[in-house]
Formats: C-alpha cells, sequence, structure tokens
C-alpha cells in the first residue's frame, strides 16, 4: 500500500494557440479534403526551461527538499543520481547551467524533474512534469508525489519473511489495517498540502487540480528478495521506476497483497496495480473481501470475483466471467530555511517570480531516457 497524489498547475501566464496539422488519419483526410481549414491547436507556453527551474528549486527549497533523483531536458539527461547522494539538487541546477543559458532554455520542449523527500515516517518521490507544447485546455504543469511507508523500509540482509513478520501487525484485523492506512493517509495528505501551497506561493496560478489515491500492488509472483520494478511505461508512478535505493523501500509493496491474501480484512476506496504499475482495477465505497475468490493471492490466477463494484482497467491482462456490479471503465492517467543564497535563490516568500514571462506545462519529458 502506497499513498499517490497527482496535481495539474495551470499559471497564469500568457500562452499561444497555435493551429497544426491533424495527427489523427480522419482528421489527416479532411485536412486534405478542405485546403488546410481543419486543424488540430495547442497550447506553446511562453516561457524558460531556466524560470521553471527556478521556480521550483526554490518551492523543493522551501520544503526542506535537497535530494535530486533526475533531471533531464527533452530526451536528455542533465542530471542522474546513480550513487544516491545527499544534498545534491543544487548540484543538479548548477550542472544545468553550465549546459545552457537562457536562450539555449527556450529551445526546450520538455522538462522531466524527480527529488525525493525522507520526512518523518513517510518516504516521498516528487515528479514533476513540464512540457512547453500541449493540448488546448490542458493544464502546463504535472506534479506527483508518491509516499511509501519508511518503516517497511528492507533491511540489508532483510528476506520476505523476516519484512513479512514486522508487517504482520498492521494485518490482523479490519480495524487495525484500517487505522493504519487512515493515519499513514492523513500525514501523506497533510504534506502534500504544504507542497501545493508553496508552489501557490512560488508560481502564480489561475487554478490547481488536485487528485489523491491510495494504491496496492498485486504482484503476479512470489517475490523473497528487494528487486526493482519493471514498469512499463513512462507513465507509470514514480515508485516503480529503477531510481537508486528504492528497491529496499518499496519491497514491501511486493508483499502487501500477499499479506493481504492471507488476512480476512475488507478494503474499500483503493487503486490495484499490477508489479508493473499497470492499473487492474478501482474499488470503490462497497467493501471487498480479501479472502474472496484469492484475488490477491500471487500463485492463482488474476480473477476478479463477481459482485465486486470495481472499475477494470482496459488492456490488461485480467480474466473477468462477467461484469462486476455497476463497474466503469477508466484508467488514472490522469519547513525549510530557504537560504541558499546564488542564482537558484530568488530570496524571500512573497510569491512572485523574477521571470515574469514563465508558465509552464506537463508532459513525460525525459521519459526517453528511461
Amino acid at each position: 500500500m502506497f499513498r499517490s497524489a497527482q496535481f495539474t498547475v495551470d499559471p497564469s501566464q500568457a500562452t499561444q494557440i497555435q493551429r497544426v496539422k491533424p495527427r489523427k488519419a480522419f482528421k489527416r483526410l479532411l485536412f486534405v479534403l478542405t485546403a488546410g481549414l481543419v486543424k488540430d491547436q495547442e497550447e506553446h507556453e511562453t516561457f524558460t526551461a531556466v524560470c521553471v527551474l527556478q521556480q521550483f528549486y526554490q518551492v523543493f527549497r522551501r520544503l526542506g527538499i535537497t535530494n535530486i533523483v533526475r533531471l533531464a531536458k527533452d530526451d536528455m539527461d542533465l542530471y542522474f543520481d546513480t550513487e544516491g547522494k545527499e544534498d545534491d539538487l543544487q548540484e543538479a541546477m548548477d550542472a544545468f547551467m553550465l549546459k545552457f543559458d537562457h536562450i539555449d532554455s527556450e529551445l526546450f520542449q520538455s522538462l522531466f524533474l524527480v527529488v525525493e523527500h525522507r520526512h518523518e515516517n513517510i518516504d516521498y518521490l516528487i515528479q514533476v512534469r513540464v512540457n512547453r507544447t500541449h493540448a488546448v485546455g490542458a493544464f502546463p504543469i504535472e506534479v506527483e508525489v508518491d509516499g511509501v511507508v519508511a518503516e517497511f523500509a528492507a533491511k540489508p540482509g532483510e528476506d520476505a519473511k523476516g519484512l513479512k513478520q514486522r508487517m504482520d501487525k498492521v494485518f490482523r484485523n479490519s480495524d487495525g489495517y484500517r487505522g493504519f492506512e487512515e493515519g499513514f493517509r492523513m500525514e501523506f495528505d497533510r504534506f502534500v498540502a504544504k507542497i501545493r501551497r508553496e508552489i501557490r506561493a512560488i508560481i502564480p496560478s489561475d487554478d490547481i487540480q488536485q487528485k489523491q489515491k491510495t494504491l496496492v500492488v498485486r504482484p503476479r509472483q512470489r517475490v523473497n528478495k528487494p528487486r526493482p520494478f519493471t514498469h512499463r511505461a513512462c507513465s507509470a508512478s514514480p515508485v516503480f521506476h529503477d531510481y537508486h535505493g528504492w528497491d529496499d523501500a518499496t519491497f514491501y509493496l511486493l508483499l502487501w497483497g500477499e499479506m493481504l491474501a492471507e488476512s480476512d480484512l475488507e478494503l474499500s476506496d483503493i487503486t490495484v496495480l499490477d508489479d508493473s504499475g499497470a492499473m487492474v482495477m478501482e474499488v470503490f465505497e462497497k467493501p471487498i473481501s480479501t479472502l474472496d475468490g484469492g484475488f490477491f493471492d500471487p500463485d492463482q490466477q488474476l480473477e476478479i470475483p463477481n459482485g465486486w463494484n470495481t472499475s477494470v482497467a482496459l488492456g490488461q491482462d485480467v480474466s473477468i466471467e462477467k461484469p462486476a456490479g455497476d463497474g466503469w471503465f477508466s484508467s488514472w492517467g490522469g519547513d525549510s530555511d530557504g537560504d541558499s543564497g546564488g542564482f537558484w535563490d530568488f530570496g524571500g516568500g512573497d510569491g512572485g517570480s523574477s521571470c515574469s514571462s514563465c508558465s509552464s506545462c506537463s508532459s513525460c519529458g525525459g521519459c526517453g531516457g528511461d
């Protein structure tokens, strides 16, 4: 079980809407038949990469987040931490400045920024996607925050048996499980609220939209030792990417389904993923029993029991004997000192920005390097 929040930001800056040749076959045909009168439209943001990074640098510094995992411009990694360095955010930003000046940064199409943060009882991965070109009406900045239980990070040499013994207290009864889940959710939500406040303070925005979910991994096979996830696409949540040290932090996610299969619990309002990060189903307010049909047992074929009120993801290898309830189909894809000084420090927290023309947009920039 882990918690994930996605929010999109619409900066209150100027955008330019441009007409482009349609990409889909039917629209391309209309484009030809109408002599170019039928065109798609895209929004092009009027910002530079330098300005976007300045703003998010200040956001993270104010939150005390100083560990960067990855920084990519378009399809090129500018910084990728393969050693688990501490306090390397400034180092990554300096590396960016050595390669690009303000003029060069105006040419970028997408940015991809990932930072990590160990905070009290939760370890976080925070991913920022920015794209200068996006669909009309789409919000230009997309942030995803994933939080995992720090207490259940695998210790050196710890195998599945040892970790499951430490996790056992959560699964003894439904009240204990719900209490643990609720406490985890509340702490996670407080941290996400702080991130949103800092973004609002640093990046003038017309709107911020947010959705949050509790997610459970249903692995396709049993595992005994920590191992990296193998994500299917760059759209998978950050915890499914093979970042340094996160195989230990996320090992318990592969055991959570096994523990559910061995426990008599009721679950509701969760999203179930497979071990590549692809969505299997969503469970709504009506609870499901963890013992019903052996759904969470990795030794059994993945089948969704009859009568579950769930949303089933399209395209997944899931056996369904008949429609489950009234389910519908969907997917999700949609306290710092702040005194770093130097070029990246704006100084103060007045909510303004020295880049008056800067705004941002969301895409999977940099995923090509995964």
